[in-house]
């Protein structure tokens, strides 16, 4: 990357940090406004768009020994080129320009702020707004100005403050803890001045708006500094390339400049379960294998990036074993997609026998196309697009222009799969580096990215070493992946870009004391060598279960998402990239973020398989997972702003913690297609499916409360075990009637009356309780099933 295309991107990114600075009330220096009043953007003989002087004294005072070459031309180093954005006088002004009207899908009106509109109003967030039937219900939530943490819900949307009260204070405490931060990393050099100021934006400026003239502020300042710098940086490489790098190109909104290209893993869930119980240490398998596609997916986008000459930020989106990229559309482009695709199905068939395979797509775009709002149509067409190749697994490798490639077909021999003695096929992948990386994982704190044989652990021709900390790493890294804060303050990395990154890799670990049941069986099998600190097996979590001893896999996934991405926002236009990408990494934060502090904190025995995007798949003690999945649903909600088009389904299946992973997980995944699928609603999906039983989440706590009642009256002796399988033989032949219309099934009425007649007839309360069952066309009853199978596995063996 010339000196050139790294001031264009820092320029880029940085064009509205003045924003800021206005809203914080930074006092503004005689020299920035005689600056201003000289060479910035004016009407009618007035200054105007005036945060950009605020941009021009933060270069000054602030833009300082970032070690990055001086540009050739002062006009177009990184200060000048922020500055002009909304007065440009070069090309590359003008790629700034273009590049925010992209960003925003919009050409940026003039600012009205003789009510200091800006410093009162506050974000709403994407995902709130989002509707299939129109305009959304005013009042809309808003978002806090605060620093960007998971570790509680202050992040969370509420509704009912004053939007009319000065945000002044909460913009200076943000402003000031962005300068402190920024003091303390002395980045040098491009790549690693870039990263630290993204890692900044996420953490300051997630939730500040980022136009306050907006009718409906529902853009990041941060997520459009990263769109903006993205598409300045293709900009640049397409006219460059094209050889028409003037003003009058760089304006035309018609020619198909960019590309923006997907690539997805296919594959996935087979290779994760394709881990047979009889060769041991699934659990270590299980992280690894997560965690290796993730990183798979991330390497893949990177190489893709520094072939072209992209830094970072042109990874658009990234989650679930797919991403996005933002490249130029030119023939060198394709033609690195073409090798960077060819070159990894040969390396993921060699290495993982073709269950893994990767699909590139991709689709043309113009900037008329950003600015009538037509991203979300795009992102459609790629996903119909990448379903297609789905269904042509490794093609780029088996077929060319020729035809086919014969000898790609033949595996060779040393690629076999071992059977355990359960039928399950056991695909070898990494071999004993999957138990070596699985143990890494439960101390990583931060990984080192490396694009030659120099790490410890190969993938798709790079390589990556794992580590506790920043200290225990090799000094010279491509690229550090930092899941804790720290890793900057070390000077051996000044020049190296440290990238935060959210991981949902919460374990269980043992520690002794913690679980007496887990205690017992560690003190009574020494044989077996647990030690403190080490990742808990699957037998001993399921020891922690109340009543049956067993684990169930929880599947949960966003409904509708697709659909969503298309026709959400159509009461606005449509999507623009900076809402696309606002909106993806509020998702990934969540699945990612703080989903694995909720587990850390309230949920310790549920393992983590694997988050990312919009789903995700647990496995723990099976009562725990229920609770769970209700918390997971409350904090979905209040996440979302109680929007009703944002919902989850889940799906819960029981299993031995002997049985194997891949058969448990797939009859989770078949239960969540039941709960998205039910034909007892009228609407599916919303739904929540245990024991093979769908429930509407209004429903679900009211469940619960009943399974509670009868749950404490066993519990005191007050009824028998055998009045629960009496209940339970009720619901069957309830359901008998209910849903397959037997007549026969209402024998339950009568039985119960007898049974309460004949055992608990001077019990008031349950009689009372059982009253409600005997509605036989009822709510209630379809829930009876559900709530005695409930009770006897929650009181097995006590």
């Amino acid at each position: 990357m010339d000196s050139i295309f790294q001031h264009l991107v820092l320029g880029a990114f940085l064009h509205d940090i003045g924003k800021v600075m206005q809203r914080a009330e930074v006092p503004v220096s005689s020299g920035t406004e005689a600056f201003m009043a000289t060479a910035g953007p004016s009407r009618n003989g007035f200054s105007t768009y005036f945060h950009v002087q605020w941009t021009s004294q933060f270069f000054e005072e602030h833009f300082l020994n970032t070690g990055i070459p001086s540009a050739d031309n002062g006009d177009d180093d990184a200060h000048h080129l922020a500055f002009r954005h909304h007065n440009p006088a070069t090309p590359l002004q003008e790629i700034v320009t273009q590049a925010d009207h992209i960003s925003s899908g919009m050409d940026r009106g003039e600012s009205l702020y003789e009510r200091d509109v800006h410093k009162r109003k506050r974000m709403v967030p994407i995902r709130t707004l989002l509707s299939m039937e129109g305009t959304p219900h005013e009042p809309y939530p808003r978002l806090p100005l605060t620093k960007l943490t998971s570790q509680d819900d202050s992040i969370y949307p509420v509704l009912g403050e004053d939007e009319n009260e000065s945000r002044v204070p909460e913009y200076q405490k943000l402003w000031q803890g962005f300068l402190q931060d920024w003091a303390e990393r002395q980045a040098q050099g491009f790549e690693a001045t870039l990263a630290w100021l993204d890692a900044l934006y996420e953490r300051y400026f997630w939730s500040i708006p980022a136009s306050s003239i907006d009718t409906i502020p529902d853009s990041s300042l941060y997520d459009h500094s990263r769109t903006t710098a993205a598409v300045a940086g293709v900009l640049y490489l397409y006219h460059q390339q094209m050889g028409s790098l003037d003003a009058s190109a760089i304006r035309d909104r018609q020619a198909k400049k960019f590309l923006l290209v997907s690539g997805d893993l296919s594959g996935i869930q087979n290779y994760i379960f394709a881990i047979a119980h009889s060769r041991g240490k699934v659990a270590k398998r299980l992280r690894a294998r997560s965690f290796i596609l993730s990183l798979l997916s991330q390497i893949l986008a990177r190489q893709i990036l520094q072939d072209i000459g992209l830094p970072f930020l042109n990874l658009i989106m990234s989650a679930g074993g797919k991403f996005y990229l933002l490249l130029p559309n030119t023939n060198e482009t394709r033609s690195i997609l073409q090798r960077r695709e060819q070159s990894s199905q040969q390396w993921l068939r060699d290495t993982f026998q073709g269950i893994l395979s990767v699909n590139l797509s991709s689709v043309e775009l113009s900037t008329h196309d950003f600015l009538a709002k037509r991203v979300g149509e795009a992102f459609g067409e790629l996903a119909t697009r990448l379903a297609r190749r789905k269904h042509q697994p490794l093609r780029s490798l088996l077929q060319s222009d020729s035809g086919w490639n014969t000898e790609c077909f033949i595996m060779p021999e040393s690629m076999i799969q071992e059977e355990s003695p359960l039928g399950v096929y056991d695909m070898e992948g990494l071999g004993e580096d999957e138990e070596h990386i699985g143990r890494d994982l439960t101390r990583a704190r931060c990984l080192a990215l490396y694009d030659s044989n120099r790490g410890r652990y190969g993938l798709l021709g790079w390589s990556f070493t794992i580590a506790p900390s920043a200290q225990d790493l090799d000094p010279k890294p491509l690229v550090i992946l930092s899941y804790e804060r720290g890793a900057e303050r070390d000077a051996r990395f000044a020049s190296v870009p440290v990238h935060y990154e959210y991981r949902a890799a919460h374990v269980p670990i043992y520690h002794a004391g913690d679980y007496e049941e887990i205690d017992a069986h560690v003190g009574g099998h020494p044989e077996e060598g647990y030690q403190e600190g080490q990742i808990l097996p699957f037998n001993l979590i399921a020891k922690a279960a109340q009543g049956r001893e067993s684990l169930a896999y929880l599947k949960a996934d966003m409904d509708n998402l697709g659909l969503l991405l298309r026709q959400g926002l159509e009461w606005q236009g449509g999507w623009t990239l900076s809402k696309l990408a606002t909106l993806s990494r509020s998702l990934e934060f969540f699945f990612a973020g703080r989903l694995s502090h909720i587990l850390r904190q309230s949920y310790p025995l549920i393992y983590t398989v694997f988050t990312g995007g919009d789903d995700l798949l647990l496995v723990g003690p099976w009562n725990q997972i229920h609770d769970f999945a209700r918390d997971l649903r409350r904090e979905w909600t209040r996440f979302t702003g109680e929007n009703p088009y944002l919902t989850l389904s889940v799906g819960v299946s029981l299993a031995r913690p002997m049985s194997p992973v891949g058969f448990a997980a797939g009859a989770a995944e078949q239960a969540l297609e039941k709960a998205k699928r039910s034909t007892d609603h009228a609407t599916p999906k919303n739904r929540l499916c245990a024991f093979d039983h769908v429930m509407k989440w209004s429903e679900v706590d009211a469940v619960f409360q009943e399974i509670k009642t009868l749950s404490t009256w066993l519990e005191s002796k007050k009824i028998s075990v055998s009045f629960v399988r009496s209940l339970l033989y009720f619901a069957f032949l309830a359901d008998q009637y209910r849903r397959d219309k037997r007549v026969e099934g209402l024998r339950y009425l009568p039985l119960l009356s007898y049974t309460l007649s004949r055992n608990y007839k001077n019990d008031v309360a349950l009689c009372q309780w059982c009253e409600k069952y005997k509605e036989a066309g009822g709510e209630a009853i379809r829930h009876l099933r559900f709530i005695a199978t409930y009770v006897l596995n929650l009181n097995r063996g006590s």
